[in-house]
């Protein structure tokens, strides 16, 4: 942050020395884990209030894990500024002066740049424009998170326990249900965890999921929304999330994803959509096409500073060179 700071004092006197207006707006877009808000004081006073604009990945407010009843309490959305939770280096006489605009994660080109990478090899032949919903699926259901977590000894590495109570109970529910019912699931870390795993796309994390019918999300506990949300989504698997108050935009429960409120639902749902493959598969695709179409890093951008996503096409169209495989593309000037 002090760089940071240093970095536009320079540009400011740069721009007072051209005689160029200092009026810049700053857009500050924090896609950090955790539900608390965060506010840049040094570059506020630099270039004004007004001129600094929010935005942040979860709109959730007093979503938590209850331990009596072993689920997540999903919470209401903030509807004013006054409802933030702040972290604690914010200052109280300033909370409540901003309000943060809904930013959630895009699908990251590194991992459309993999993927596309492995489907052009064997077994898949495919490029990303085809129909990968209709590949072999040969798993039944995947939640990417392991069994005996909290036990050192059976940690992955690089995995992180923090508000994972959600996690830890949908992987146990999900052993079980695939027991008793006789799914082929698959329960466990692909590739690496944390921030080992975050810094690069491991190709053992995308054939994993280019494998299975059905792949579970679970949320952290106390906050919404996270990576492996869009990169499910771009997989072709039909993807179920647990609740999201701040669904991204596009994406429509019972049409492109499905949302589970308790472990029950998640079951019945399973059960339902292992046995209507026609369905499954109609709403994996919808749910690619949203996020590649509506999620992308350039949209994300779009939405920050002018307010709503620009960039559109329409598949199929052949009319330009580069609209020919639009959305289904690595970069925006394919």
């Amino acid at each position: 942050a002090a760089e940071n700071l240093r970095q536009q004092q320079q540009q400011q006197q740069q721009q007072q020395g051209h005689s160029i207006s200092l009026q810049w707006p700053i857009f500050i877009v924090d896609l950090t884990d955790g539900a608390g808000r965060q506010r840049c004081l040094e570059v506020e006073s630099l270039v004004g209030f007004e001129w600094v604009t929010y935005s942040a990945r979860s709109i959730a407010r007093k979503r938590g894990f209850m331990h009596p009843k072993q689920w997540v309490r999903f919470g209401h959305l903030v509807n004013t500024s006054a409802e933030y939770v702040y972290i604690a280096n914010v200052p109280k006489h300033v909370r409540g002066e901003k309000d943060y605009q809904h930013t959630p994660l895009p699908v990251r080109t590194d991992t459309m740049v993999a993927l596309q990478k492995l489907l052009q090899k064997e077994p898949y032949q495919k490029q990303l424009h085809d129909p990968i919903e209709e590949l072999p699926r040969s798993v039944d259901v995947t939640h990417l998170w392991p069994l005996n977590y909290s036990k050192q000894e059976h940690r992955p590495q690089g995995v992180v326990d923090q508000q994972a109570n959600l996690r830890r109970v949908v992987s146990q529910r999900l052993h079980e249900y695939g027991q008793e019912l006789n799914w082929k699931t698959m329960i466990e870390i692909q590739g690496k965890g944390g921030a080992i795993g975050r810094n690069g796309v491991k190709k053992e994390y995308l054939k994993a999921m280019l494998s299975t019918k059905i792949m579970v999300v679970a949320q952290r506990d106390n906050w919404e929304d996270h990576y492996r949300l869009m990169e499910a989504m771009i997989s072709g698997a039909c993807v179920f999330s647990d609740f999201m108050l701040g669904l991204p935009s596009g994406l429509e429960n019972g049409t492109s994803i499905l949302l589970y409120t308790t472990p029950e639902d998640l079951k019945s749902m399973i059960v339902y959509y292992l046995a209507h493959a026609e369905e499954r598969m109609a709403i994996a695709k919808a749910g690619r096409k949203v996020a590649l179409s509506r999620h992308r890093t350039w949209h994300r951008a779009e939405e920050v500073i002018f307010g709503n996503f620009l960039t559109n096409c329409t598949s199929g169209e052949k009319s330009s060179p580069t609209l020919s495989n639009c959305p289904y593309t690595v970069h925006a000037n394919e």
